[in-house]
């Protein structure tokens, strides 16, 4: 590690909370991945936002 940190400088930033648009949460029970803001940017960006949903046909 320290070799490491000899070649590369390294800043802490802290706890993870968005990594590539998707939310990063930590509790106990372990690390979630959450992508509600990932979807909402892209639904924005292709002007799908104000789309009615649609069911889909279930598969059993």
């Amino acid at each position: 590690m320290d070799l490491i940190l000899d070649i590369f400088h390294i800043k802490d930033l802290g706890q993870l909370k968005y990594f590539l648009g998707i939310k990063v949460s930590r509790s106990k029970k372990g690390i979630f991945l959450f992508q509600r803001k990932y979807i909402l940017d892209l639904l924005l960006e292709t002007g799908k936002l104000a789309a009615k949903p649609c069911s889909t046909p279930n598969g059993s």
